[in-house]
């Protein structure tokens, strides 16, 4: 009896001693359990943590970009205003460069109107001049022919041709196609010649007008320039051509004798001067 109590409690104590050993393996369990809850709660507060850090840079991201958009559109709007002003400024630069040339012109037509109205006042000036000669002139011709109808000698002579001299001298500046100034010159020498000057000769063989004619210093020979565009030498004596100078394009002005007389010098109305030979 005693022997089966034994047994009996030995079994007992052998089950609680199992159920104890379940009971602690149940304990450590749990306390596995709880430490892996606490270490997934920690990891979700993490994973929690690290989600709020990525939503709110996710935030600071899509503000900056939209903040970027915004500067972006902005830097658009300045450049095309800068582009803007870009061709604004280079249309007034245009419109200026056309002010400045159109200024130019203008200015150099004001100096060519200037230029123009001074040579006018110049011609003008010249004009009258030569009208003052002119008038002075006629009165010395008029006079002179008056004192020789009155008094035909050497002084009346000498003053006819005092006013023929200076018709010559003005008559050398003027154009091809200028009248003369004065007249009355010529009629008081002509007066005079004709009256105690007889003609001894005429050179004819020109066939327009003879602009100049002049002797040799012997007084045998005389040369005469023409519009004909020739030169040519006579004998004084008896009017005969001794020679006729050909090779000018245009009227001969004048020609003249050397002082030795073997030579002879004609200028053109073409600024060409000519030597001759007179004994070839």
């Amino acid at each position: 009896m005693l022997a089966g109590s034994i047994i009996g409690a030995m079994i007992a104590g052998g089950i609680a001693v199992n159920r104890l050993a379940v009971a602690e393996e149940a304990a450590n369990k749990n306390e596995q359990l709880l430490t892996q809850n606490e270490n997934l709660g920690t990891e979700n507060n993490i994973l929690a943590r690290d989600k709020q850090i990525l939503e709110r840079d996710a935030r600071q991201a899509k503000q900056a970009a939209n903040n970027s958009k915004i500067e972006a559109e902005k830097s658009k709007q300045e450049t095309q205003q800068a582009t803007q002003n870009l061709l604004a400024a280079q249309q007034k630069q245009q419109v200026a460069l056309q002010e400045a040339q159109v200024a130019q012109s203008d200015v150099r037509t004001a100096k060519q109107e200037l230029d123009d109205a001074e040579q006018l006042a110049q011609d003008a000036e010249a004009q009258l001049t030569r009208a003052r000669q002119g008038a002075q002139l006629e009165r010395d011709g008029a006079f002179a022919l008056r004192q020789w109808q009155q008094f035909p000698n050497i002084e009346s002579l000498l003053v006819a041709m005092k006013a023929g001299q200076n018709l010559h001298e003005i008559a050398k500046q003027l154009a091809d196609d200028e009248a003369y100034p004065a007249f009355s010159p010529i009629l008081a020498l002509d007066s005079a010649v004709r009256e105690n000057m007889p003609e001894v000769n005429q050179l004819k063989g020109h066939t327009q007008s003879v602009r100049s004619a002049s002797f040799s210093l012997t007084g045998d020979r005389i040369v005469t320039a023409s519009y004909d565009n020739t030169a040519r030498v006579w004998d004084a004596a008896s009017g005969k051509p001794l020679a006729e100078l050909r090779g000018h394009t245009d009227l001969v002005r004048i020609a003249s004798f050397s002082p030795g007389g073997s030579r002879i010098v004609t200028s053109s109305n073409v600024v060409t001067a000519r030597v001759w030979d007179v004994a070839s």
